[in-house]
């Protein structure tokens, strides 16, 4: 049995049956066949029912509107407006968005410190100065320390004390040997402010000690304050070889020369000599006019050895001739030469061990207060022939001369 849109309405409104929207026109009119009013008007308010049944269906499935993001600058700038008084009251229960920080560009870290290098712990009497010498110097050195060591016993050390008078090269000669600088050189530095000093440097077991000395010419003449400073210094101290420093280029010895050679041989006595070495500066200079090389340096040699005869010097002393000017010339291997081709920081080496280790004279070890009872002892003895001459002549005959004549004397 067909039902009528009433019946179906009202099968909707209990739920038993679903109503399709399309099947039905809201405009269209519902009549029966027999076209009664009666009719016409329930049909009327069914449309009005299903009309409102629509309306309602629609608001519940109506979907919900999506939420529109709000941009961070307008909720910022609606904040800071004061605030409307008619406001609708679904706006005030909005909740507000907080603006997000803006993020801060990330600092850069700040670098760690690194510790500090400890200080390297150096021996400030290590012979350093040996390395800078060429390879065939070094090697010419380590023979000569060994035949030292060899022939004396194992002698580990090696002390050499420098004199001569003011500006004649002391310093640099001692600067030359140890291949560095451990003396002042001042061609203008006051003698009254230079005191004997010594360095010492150690390499490999082996301990080379200088004594560098004030200058020994005051003037025109000798320099007794420095011969005192000398010997007070030595008291405690003992000298394997005595280097008496000279010019090559003085092509004489004077008689201030000679004086100070006597002078230091009354302070130590003749045996100086016997460990005793000249040491010529200024080796680079040319000969005088008319003479060689080699001859003018045996010229030179032979003088000084003359002036140490003239001072008890028993042997011969040898003689090295150096230069310690930085134009020194060099050969191939970088070892300083002369001109006539000696290897001189190698021979000068050479000849000192020579002298410590030949000699029979014992290393000098001076002692002030009985070298200047000696001295005292020396200036002293001029008066013992006057002295017997006055006896002999004149005291003894006046005594001989009373006696004969005194009568009472029998």
């Amino acid at each position: 049995m067909e039902k009528t849109p009433a019946d179906q309405v009202e099968d909707f409104e209990d739920g038993s049956e679903e109503f399709d929207e399309d099947e039905y026109d809201e405009d269209e009119e519902f009549t029966d066949d027999d076209g009664s009013e009666e009719d016409a008007e329930l049909v009327e308010a069914s449309q009005e029912v299903v009309a409102a049944a629509l309306k309602s269906i629609t608001k519940q499935e109506a979907p919900a509107a999506p939420q529109t993001e709000i941009p961070i600058a307008a909720l910022s700038a609606s904040a800071s407006a004061p605030a409307a008084q008619d406001v609708a009251p679904e706006a005030k229960a909005t909740p507000s968005v907080k603006p997000s920080k803006p993020e801060l560009p990330a600092l850069p870290a700040k670098p760690v410190p690194k510790p500090a290098p400890k200080p390297e712990v150096t021996d400030p009497n290590a012979w350093k100065g040996i390395s800078v010498f060429p390879q065939a110097t070094i090697a010419s050195i380590q023979s000569s320390i060994g035949k030292l060591q060899k022939e004396s016993q194992g002698k580990k050390d090696l002390t050499i004390m420098l004199l001569g008078k003011n500006g004649v090269g002391k310093s640099s000669t001692a600067n030359s040997l140890f291949g560095e600088k451990v003396f002042n050189v001042s061609a203008f530095q006051s003698n009254a402010a230079v005191k004997p000093a010594m360095v010492s440097k150690s390499a490999a077991g082996f301990t080379l000690s200088v004594i560098d000395t004030p200058g020994l010419l005051d003037g025109d003449s000798v320099n007794e304050a420095s011969l005192d400073m000398i010997s007070e210094f030595l008291q405690d101290k003992t000298v394997d070889v005595v280097v008496y420093v000279d010019r090559l280029d003085g092509y004489r010895v004077t008689k201030i020369d000679q004086k100070i050679m006597e002078a230091i041989t009354n302070l130590f006595g003749p045996a100086l000599w016997s460990i005793g070495m000249f040491v010529l500066t200024h080796g680079q200079v040319a000969p005088p006019e008319g003479h060689t090389y080699s001859h003018f340096v045996e010229q030179r040699s032979s003088q000084l050895q003359a002036a140490a005869r003239a001072c008890e010097a028993t042997e011969t002393v040898p003689v090295v001739v150096v230069e310690n000017g930085s134009r020194c010339a060099t050969n191939k291997a970088g070892e300083k030469i002369l001109p006539d081709e000696t290897l001189w920081v190698s021979n000068l080496v050479t000849r000192l061990v020579d002298v410590a280790v030949q000699t029979s004279t014992p290393a000098l070890e001076h002692d002030p207060f009985i070298q200047e009872a000696d001295v005292y002892a020396k200036k002293k003895r001029w008066m013992i022939i006057p002295l017997f001459l006055l006896n002999a002549f004149i005291v003894r005959p006046l005594l001989t001369r009373q006696i004969k004549l005194d009568p009472d004397f029998n």
